[in-house]
C-alpha cells in the first residue's frame, strides 16, 4: 500500500526541479555553490517538489480519476485503479501541501510561501479549467515553468530578468505543444479531450514559432544573458524537436505521458 501512496507523487517528473537550479545558478544574488547554498537547494528541492508537488499530483489525479479510469495504462494508477481511495488521497495531498507549504512559510520566508500559493492556484485553474479549453490549456501547462525559474532566482533574494523569463516561457510552450503532438500521433486523444479540437498543422507552427521567437529574442538581447539563450536553444532543438523526429525516445516518451 506504501507503494502506491509513493506512486502518486510521480517521482518520475521531478527533473523539473532542474529550471530552480538554473534559476538560482544563473540569478540568484547569494548563491555561490557553497555548502550551505546547496543545502538550501536541497531544502526547496523536498519542500517544493517533493511536498507540494507531490501533493499537487495527488490533487491532480483525485481530479481525473473518471478520465484515468478510460485510459488503456492510466487507469493502473493508484487512485483510477482502486488501489487509493479517493478519500485517503484527498488527505493525503492536503497533509503534503501543508508540509510543503509550513516549511516554505517557517523558514525560506513569506516571498516564497506566496510563489507556493500561486502554484497550487495555477494547478487548481489548470485541472479544472483551463485544461478544457483548447489551446489555454497548453498556456496552464507552461506558465508554471518559467515560475520554477523565478522560484530559484527568489530563493536567493533575485529577480529574474525579462528576456530570462522569455526564455523559460517559450522553451517549455514548445515542449507541451511538442506533447500534444506526440499524444495525437499514438492516439491518446481518449485521456486529454482537447486533442480532438487541435489540428497537427497548429500545432506544427506553435513550436517552430515559440523557436523563432526564442532566437529572435536572443538576438535583440544579445550580449545579454547569452550563455542562457544558448542553453535555451539547444534545449530546445534536442528537448523539443527530439520528442517529435528523435524515433529513439518514443518508447521513454511513452512510458513516462502515455
Amino acid at each position: 500500500m506504501l507503494k502506491e501512496y509513493f506512486r502518486l507523487m510521480k517521482f518520475k517528473y521531478q527533473f523539473s526541479f532542474i529550471s530552480v537550479i538554473l534559476g538560482a545558478v544563473f540569478f540568484g544574488e547569494n548563491f555561490d555553490f557553497s555548502l550551505y547554498s546547496l543545502f538550501i537547494l536541497l531544502f526547496v528541492c523536498v519542500s517544493f517538489n517533493v511536498f507540494l508537488y507531490g501533493g499537487i499530483y495527488t490533487l491532480n489525479d483525485v481530479f481525473d480519476k473518471k478520465e484515468d479510469s478510460s485510459h488503456p495504462t492510466k487507469r493502473l494508477r493508484p487512485i483510477a485503479s482502486g488501489k487509493v481511495s479517493l478519500n485517503s488521497a484527498t488527505i493525503f495531498a492536503f497533509i503534503l501541501i501543508l508540509i510543503g507549504l509550513v516549511s516554505a512559510f517557517l523558514y525560506l520566508g513569506l516571498n516564497i510561501f506566496y510563489l507556493y500559493l500561486s502554484f497550487i492556484v495555477l494547478n487548481l485553474l489548470y485541472s479544472n479549467i483551463l485544461k478544457k479549453i483548447p489551446f489555454l490549456e497548453l498556456l496552464g501547462n507552461t506558465i508554471t515553468h518559467p515560475l520554477r525559474f523565478l522560484l530559484g532566482a527568489a530563493v536567493f533574494g533575485s529577480l529574474v530578468p525579462v528576456d530570462a523569463f522569455l526564455i523559460y516561457s517559450l522553451v517549455p510552450l514548445g515542449f507541451s505543444t511538442a506533447r500534444r503532438i506526440f499524444e495525437k500521433k499514438f492516439k491518446s486523444r481518449n485521456h486529454r479531450n482537447t486533442l480532438s479540437y487541435y489540428y497537427s498543422s497548429d500545432l506544427y507552427v506553435i513550436v517552430y514559432a515559440s523557436f523563432i521567437l526564442l532566437v529572435f529574442f536572443w538576438l535583440i538581447y544579445y550580449p545579454d544573458n547569452n550563455l542562457l539563450f544558448i542553453i535555451g536553444i539547444l534545449i530546445y532543438i534536442f528537448a523539443v524537436f527530439g520528442i517529435i523526429y528523435m524515433k529513439r525516445a518514443i518508447p521513454f516518451l511513452k512510458w513516462l505521458w502515455l
